[in-house]
């Protein structure tokens, strides 16, 4: 369970970010320092122009764990099985137009996507409905979306059986030997209404009822549990953030292709560290900060 001080970020987050507040504040001494500066050395900077920007200054370009390796990983699949066409549903809309890049792509959203994009076709839709017949589709990806259908966030119906709705729908319209790229987040089961829920592995390969079901997993690890993991022998592809001392501190680790019946090495590609998950503990905690 969350403690308080969570709980109360999470409740005003909407209407202010105090961490961003607080820099802010910070960095204003300095921001006004460096105009003083600028001008001083001729630079024409008039106070009417003034645009403060008080967040960049960082000692490393920042990204999203949370989707910067997943996309990574989707787009390597999709590009090593070199699909005729793909369809996307509700996915990050950058992967979605570089994917174009590789594969003429049908991208299908509640709130379609308004680009012009050179082999891109946008459709409004539902992932509870799509307009394809059964088993006609190649190769599909649905990335981060199912975690969130049914709790009204972006407009759609309130469902407590949206996830498992969403990925019943999705194998429907998969073809016979096609792909499925399918990512929720993993951890203590929970719903976060109305952001998210979360799942334990278990739940997530029982909503699998056929196809190629490529699941990427992700969460904040802190401790792992290798019993958590002890499904029928087969193997999966994940995508596992590895962030220590809280959420966001730093991905150390990419990790692929875990032998989820086995728990032997993880196996992954070549600028990566290998690493065994075996006996690393006997409780588990993959809470989603």
């Amino acid at each position: 369970m969350a403690d308080v001080k969570t709980r109360i970020w999470r409740l005003l987050d909407p209407v202010v970010d105090w961490r961003r507040t607080a820099r802010a504040v910070r960095e204003y001494p300095r921001f006004a320092a460096a105009w003083r500066s600028y001008r001083s050395l001729g630079g024409a900077a008039p106070a009417e122009e003034l645009f403060p920007r008080l967040h960049d200054r960082t000692p490393t370009s920042g990204y999203d764990p949370h989707y910067l390796f997943q996309d990574v990983w989707a787009a390597q699949r999709i590009s090593e099985s070199n699909p005729p066409w793909h369809l996307d549903v509700g996915s990050r809309i950058d992967l979605v137009a570089f994917l174009t890049a590789i594969v003429p792509v049908t991208f299908i959203d509640i709130r379609p996507l308004e680009a012009d994009i050179e082999r891109l076709t946008s459709l409004a839709g539902s992932v509870l409905d799509l307009p394809f017949p059964g088993q006609s589709v190649p190769s599909l990806s649905c990335l981060h979306v199912a975690e969130h259908v049914g709790l009204g966030r972006y407009g759609d119906p309130l469902d407590p059986l949206g996830t498992q709705r969403a990925a019943r729908e999705l194998q429907r319209v998969l073809a016979a030997g096609g792909r499925l790229l399918f990512s929720v987040p993993v951890g203590r089961p929970r719903t976060c209404f109305n952001a998210h829920r979360i799942f334990a592995p278990a739940a997530v390969t029982a909503m699998r009822s056929g196809g190629r079901f490529i699941c990427g997993w992700r969460y904040h690890l802190h401790q792992v549990d290798p019993g958590c993991f002890q499904q029928p022998a087969e193997r999966l592809q994940l995508v596992w953030p590895f962030v220590k001392d809280g959420p966001h501190a730093g991905v150390h680790q990419h990790l692929h292709a875990l032998d989820a019946g086995g728990m032997g090495d993880v196996d992954v590609r070549a600028g990566y560290r290998r690493a065994v998950l075996r006996g690393l503990g006997d409780r588990v905690d993959l809470g989603m900060d």
